[in-house]
């Protein structure tokens, strides 16, 4: 059964980004062998991460286990995507469908979330571009077609959704850089996403 929020998410690209590494081997944990076994790892690679990392956590040898697979999956029938990760997941010996489900939820940003942030940005919505790493020369141009404040912030940041694996979480440590100084609306989106 093919779950909706599962095909959202990995439809808009399927490349496995390091956030996405990142995402993944947080919430794999313990079961990061399990995981590496499912993605077609051999058993030898597994035990090399695992006495090569003793000092290292769980986190750190999925990490590495990921990056591994995503490294040598040229040369494996399964290449590195985000749905081969998804089917790994999902395999009854892993069992973790829900990381999916967590992953899409923490990336899913709704245009209202958007207007909100642009509308309380006002005229500081260039330093924010800044911090996500928007292209100088985009901001120029939405400086120079957009009417007013909320409008270019509004665009900057449908700008940015557009990009690589966008989150809540990267958009509330961008309010929160010193730079910006937003930490009440960081916090406020914050509390919003808990909920």
């Amino acid at each position: 059964m093919q779950l909706k929020y599962v095909t959202e998410f990995v439809s808009n690209d399927d490349k496995v980004t390091d956030k996405v590494i990142s995402n993944v081997a947080h919430q794999v944990s313990k079961d990061w062998k399990k995981l590496g076994v499912s993605l077609g790892i051999h058993m030898e690679d597994l035990d090399i991460i695992e006495a090569n990392g003793a000092t290292h956590n769980v986190v750190d040898k999925c990490t590495n286990m990921l990056k591994l697979w995503r490294k040598n999956g040229k040369r494996t029938w399964d290449k590195p995507t985000l749905q081969s990760l998804k089917a790994a997941l999902e395999k009854p010996e892993v069992g973790r469908y829900d990381i999916f489900q967590r992953l899409h939820s923490r990336n899913q940003i709704k245009e209202a979330t958007l207007l909100t942030v642009a509308h309380e940005l006002g005229s500081s919505w260039k330093i924010l571009g800044s911090i996500l790493n928007i292209p100088a020369e985009e901001i120029d141009i939405i400086d120079s077609d957009e009417p007013n404040v909320v409008a270019k912030g509004m665009r900057l940041l449908q700008k940015w959704k557009q990009g690589e694996n966008p989150s809540m979480e990267e958009l509330i440590n961008a309010l929160r850089d010193p730079l910006l100084k937003r930490k009440k609306l960081a916090n406020n989106l914050e509390n919003s996403c808990s909920v």
